[in-house]
C-alpha cells in the first residue's frame, strides 16, 4: 500500500525509478525497494524531507540501481539489450544523414557554366561575308522547287520521293517536273562551290528561313518548350538537313534523267553537286550531320554506278576526272567520327542533371527537370529494352515525392565525374573506331557490346548512361562504308580514263599509277590490289567482298555485298543466312557474291531492285 506515504516521498521514488530507464517489471522492483527504505527511515522518526536528503542524488542513485539490475539479467538478454540499443541509435543516424542529404540536395540547383550552343556555333567556319555561304541559295532554290515547309502535296512530289528510273511508271511524272524547274536545280549547281554552308544553326529563325522550314517547334506543347530550355543541345533542330537531302534526291533524278538524254556534262554537274551537299550537310559535325552526309553521297554513289554501267561511252575523259574529283574531293575528317558536338549534348546533360562541387564532381539531382528528362528518354526508348533493371529503376525514382527519390537517386546514380569518364571513354573509342577499315568493323560491335556488358553489370549505377546513350559501334561501321563508296566511283572513273586513252581495259590496279589515281587502289575487304577484268562478262572491277573469296565480279547477280552495306537485296538472289562464325542472333549476307563496283550491261537492272543503299552495315556480327 502506498496510501500511507506523505507525497514528496511518492513523487521522490517515482523519479528515481524513471531515472534508471529500465524495464517497467524492473522499476517496479525498483520502486518497492525503495518504498520499503523509506518506510524505514520514517519509522525511526525522520521527517519526509530529511528522508529524502539523506538518500542523497536522485541520478546517481538511479544509475547504481540500473547497473544492479543489468547486472541480474541474463547474458543474452545483456546482448539483445546492447544490440537493441545498437540499432536504435544507428537507425537515429541513419535517419538524421538521411534529412541532412535531403535537405542539402533540396536546396541545390543545377549550375550551367557553359552555354553549350555558343560552344557548337563556336566550332562553324567563319564566314567573311554572305558570299561565302552556301544556305541561301540552297533556301532560294529549295522555295522555287515547291519545297516550302507548307507547300501542298503533289503527284510529282510524291513521285520524286520514290526516285524512280527511266520505264518506271512514275518516271514521265518526275521527267516533266524537272523540266518545268529548271531554273531552281540550276540554281543549286551554283552552291557547290561556296566554302561553308553557312546554316545558323542553333539561331532564332528569321522570316527567310521560317518560309521554307516552318516556324521553330511547330506544333510543340509547353513541357517540349521547357525541355529545350533544360537540354538546348538536345532539343536543337536541324531541319535544313531534310531540305538537303530533299535537294540531293531531286538532282539523283535530274543527273538520270541527263542519262536517259545523253547528256554527259548535266549528269556530270549534278553529281559534283551533290557531293557538294554531302560535305555542306556535315557542318557542324554532330553524328546525325555526318549520317546525312553518308546518306546524300550514297545516293551520288548509286546513280553514278548505275549511270556508268547503263551508259558506259556516256562520259568523255575530262568529264570523267571532274566526277572524279568530285568523289575524291571529300576531305579526310569529314570521314572519321569526330564527338565534338556528342560531348557538348553531353556537358549539356551534366550541367542539367548533376549537382556541380567547383570540382567536376557532383551527384544526380533529382528534380522536376530530371524527372521530366528520364521520363523522355524512357519513353523514347524501343520496346525491347524496356525490361531491364535501370528503366524500373528510372520509373520508380520518377514517380516518387522528391524528398524520397533525391537522395535515392543520388545514392544509386554513377556521379558527375565517373560518369563523364565513362561517357569520354566511348567517344574515343568511336572516335578510334571510326578510322578501322571495313573487315575491323567486327571489332566496332566488339566495342558496342564491351561497353553494354559493363552496362548490365551495373545497371544501377550506369542508368543514366543507357537511358541517354545511343549505340555507336553501327554508325561507326558507316564511315567505312562511305570511304569504300568514294573509293568504288574514283577507281571506276579512273579506269574509265585509261579505257578511253589508251583503247583497252587496264589488266591490273598497278596500271592506273600515278596518271590516273594516286595510288593503287585496295579491295577495302583484303587489302590487296582491287580486282580489275575483262572479257566475255565484259569490262569489271570488284572487291573479294565479306568472305575474301575471289568470284570473279560476276556481273549478271545482284551483289550480296551491296546487301551487307545498305541495300534491300532481292530474295531471288542474295539470302540472309546464318553464318556460325559468328553470333549467333547476328545475319551476314551470301558470301558467294564478290562486291561489283562496276559491270556495265546496258541497263539499270542490278540497281532498279533496291532503294539507294543506306550507309549503316546492316548485318554486322
Amino acid at each position: 500500500m502506498t496510501s500511507d506515504f506523505p507525497p514528496d516521498v511518492l513523487a521522490f521514488v517515482a523519479r528515481v525509478a524513471r531515472l534508471t530507464r529500465l524495464r517497467k517489471h524492473e522499476r517496479t522492483d525498483i520502486e518497492r525497494e525503495l518504498l520499503s527504505h523509506f518506510r524505514e527511515a520514517l519509522a525511526s522518526g525522520r521527517t519526509p524531507d530529511a528522508a529524502i536528503a539523506a538518500f542523497g542524488d536522485p541520478k546517481v542513485a538511479a544509475a547504481s540501481l540500473r547497473a544492479g539490475a543489468v547486472a541480474k539479467r541474463t547474458v543474452l538478454d545483456r546482448l539483445l539489450g546492447k544490440a537493441a540499443l545498437f540499432t536504435s541509435v544507428a537507425a537515429l543516424l541513419a535517419f538524421v544523414a538521411y534529412a541532412s542529404i535531403t535537405a542539402y540536395l533540396l536546396t541545390q540547383d543545377p549550375v550551367r557554366r557553359t552555354d553549350t550552343v555558343a560552344a557548337l556555333q563556336g566550332t562553324l567556319p567563319k564566314s567573311s561575308g554572305p558570299d561565302d555561304s552556301a544556305w541561301p541559295i540552297y533556301r532560294s532554290a529549295l522555295l522555287q522547287l515547291e519545297c516550302a515547309h507548307n507547300a501542298p502535296s503533289s503527284e510529282a512530289r510524291e513521285a520524286l520521293k520514290a526516285m524512280p528510273w527511266p520505264g518506271d511508271e512514275q518516271w514521265p511524272t518526275v521527267a516533266e517536273w524537272l523540266q518545268t524547274h529548271d531554273e531552281g536545280i540550276c540554281m543549286l549547281h551554283t552552291a557547290r562551290a561556296k566554302p561553308s554552308l553557312g546554316f545558323p544553326i542553333g539561331a532564332p529563325r528569321d522570316a527567310l528561313n521560317a518560309q521554307l522550314l516552318g516556324s521553330p517547334w511547330n506544333g510543340s506543347s509547353p513541357a517540349t518548350d521547357d525541355f529545350s530550355k533544360v537540354l538546348p543541345m538536345l532539343a536543337l533542330e536541324l531541319p535544313h538537313l531534310a531540305k538537303i537531302r530533299a535537294a540531293a534526291q531531286i538532282l539523283c533524278c535530274d543527273a538520270i534523267r541527263a542519262v536517259d538524254r545523253d547528256d554527259g556534262a548535266r549528269f556530270v554537274t549534278d553529281m559534283q553537286t551533290v557531293v557538294a551537299m554531302s560535305k555542306h550537310a556535315q557542318e557542324g559535325r554532330l553524328l546525325i550531320c555526318d549520317l546525312v552526309g553518308f546518306s546524300i553521297r550514297s545516293m551520288a554513289r548509286t546513280y553514278t554506278s548505275a549511270a556508268l554501267e547503263w551508259k558506259p561511252e556516256l562520259l568523255n575523259s575530262a568529264q570523267l576526272a571532274d566526277l572524279q574529283m568530285a568523289f575524291e574531293s571529300v576531305p579526310d575528317e569529314l570521314q572519321k567520327f569526330v564527338a565534338t558536338g556528342e560531348r557538348l549534348m553531353w556537358e549539356d546533360i551534366l550541367q542539367a542533371l548533376f549537382t556541380d562541387g567547383g570540382d567536376g564532381n557532383g551527384v544526380f539531382l533529382m528534380n522536376e527537370d530530371s524527372k521530366r528528362v528520364l521520363l523522355n528518354m524512357l519513353a523514347a526508348m524501343e520496346p525491347k529494352q524496356g525490361a531491364s533493371a535501370e528503366r524500373g529503376t528510372a520509373e520508380v525514382l520518377a514517380a516518387l515525392p522528391r524528398a524520397l527519390s533525391a537522395p535515392m537517386a543520388a545514392w544509386s546514380f554513377a556521379d558527375r565525374k565517373s560518369t563523364n569518364a565513362f561517357i569520354e571513354r566511348l567517344f574515343v573509342a568511336a572516335e578510334n573506331a571510326s578510322q578501322l577499315p571495313l573487315p575491323d568493323y567486327l571489332k566496332v560491335r566488339t566495342m558496342d557490346r564491351a561497353f553494354e556488358s559493363e552496362v548490365q553489370d551495373a545497371s544501377l549505377r550506369w542508368t543514366l548512361p543507357r537511358l541517354l546513350l545511343p549505340t555507336l559501334g553501327r554508325a561507326m561501321a558507316g564511315y567505312a562504308v562511305d570511304r569504300a563508296q568514294c573509293d568504288s566511283v574514283a577507281v571506276t572513273c579512273a579506269a574509265l580514263r585509261f579505257l578511253r586513252d589508251t583503247g583497252r581495259w587496264p589488266a591490273t590496279a598497278d596500271e592506273l599509277v600515278p596518271s590516273y589515281l594516286a595510288s593503287i587502289p585496295t579491295d577495302p575487304w583484303t587489302g590487296s590490289a582491287i580486282q580489275l577484268g575483262s572479257g566475255a562478262a565484259g569490262n569489271r572491277i570488284w572487291s573479294v567482298g565479306w568472305d575474301g573469296h575471289d568470284n570473279g565480279g560476276d556481273p549478271l547477280a545482284k551483289d550480296g555485298l551491296e546487301w551487307a552495306l545498305g541495300g534491300d537485296a532481292p530474295v531471288a538472289t542474295t539470302q540472309p543466312i546464318r553464318n556460325p562464325g559468328y553470333n549467333k542472333d547476328d545475319y551476314t549476307p551470301t558470301t558467294d557474291i564478290d562486291w561489283v563496283w562496276y559491270a556495265p550491261v546496258g541497263s539499270v537492272k542490278r540497281w532498279r531492285a533496291t532503294q539507294a543503299p543506306r550507309t549503316q552495315v546492316r548485318s554486322t556480327p
